[in-house]
């Protein structure tokens, strides 16, 4: 069984790792133009606040009166992951691979030989 689980992760692992060098750029990309414009965001609001920037004041401004706040697409950004199969997914793609055993064992094998196999998996 533990062969089966590893022949179903390298089919569907190994396809998504041509996608993980253009996720990883994409979240590095991303990371860097809304930390860029957090810097903006809060230049404005000190600008807004006390009417000037305390250092650099002479730097360019962003048109515009109001720049929103990139939080959001930061954080969103920040959970992003470059590889597709991680620990979070390994539960739901190991239960629908070993569904087809579980039905094959419900109905080919007796109750007698399946009660013990059931406790071990309980006990786990």
């Amino acid at each position: 069984m533990g062969l089966w689980l590893a022949v179903i992760f390298a089919y569907f692992g190994i396809p998504l790792i041509g996608f993980a060098r253009v996720l990883g750029k994409l979240k590095r990309q991303t990371l860097l133009a809304a930390s860029a414009r957090a810097t903006d965001y809060q230049r404005q609001s000190e600008r807004n606040t006390l009417g000037k920037n305390v250092i650099g004041d002479g730097e360019k401004t962003i048109k515009g009166d109001d720049i929103q706040d990139p939080g959001k697409l930061y954080d969103a950004a920040k959970k992003l992951s470059p590889m597709l199969v991680t620990r979070s997914t390994l539960v739901p793609v190991s239960a629908a691979a070993l569904l087809p055993f579980l039905a094959i064992g419900l109905t080919q094998l007796p109750m007698k030989e399946l009660a013990p196999i059931l406790k071990r998996l309980l006990l786990l």
